[in-house]
């Protein structure tokens, strides 16, 4: 299926949906029930919790937008994989109440940016490949 794309795409390709949409979003998903529970907090405070840390892939069309208009991809997913490092790192910790929201946040934002600039990467290759 991947026949004839360049090497470079076909990494991109496994290092986002792979690593970043799938083990490492789901790595925070899944960590972040227990962590809130540890932390002594009930089912309606979490999903109020929850609510905020999606706010980023509520506004990626917003900064889809931005993105291209500003035509820097590659600084907006290394700003966002720096992003996403520093807020595991810091999670690992098992911080406060507010500090976790604050580092699910900025994780939930460095994946969603990543994802974001990749979406347009992939049609483009795809598109030079059909002409």
């Amino acid at each position: 299926m991947l026949q004839g794309y360049p090497i470079p795409f076909k990494a991109l390709l496994v290092q986002v949906y792979l690593f970043v949409k799938g083990a490492g979003d789901a790595i925070l998903v899944y960590s972040a029930l227990p962590l809130f529970q540890a932390l002594k907090l009930d089912a309606t405070e979490f999903q109020k919790i929850y609510v905020i840390v999606l706010i980023p892939w509520i506004l990626k069309p917003l900064f889809a937008c931005t993105v291209d208009l500003w035509k820097a991809k590659r600084g907006f997913m290394v700003l966002g994989a720096s992003l996403g490092v520093a807020a595991c790192a810091i999670l690992a910790d098992i911080p406060s109440v507010s500090l976790s929201i604050a580092c699910f946040f900025v994780a939930s934002l460095g994946t969603m940016m990543i994802d974001s600039c990749c979406e347009g990467k992939n049609p483009q290759t795809i598109e030079m490949r059909c002409m």
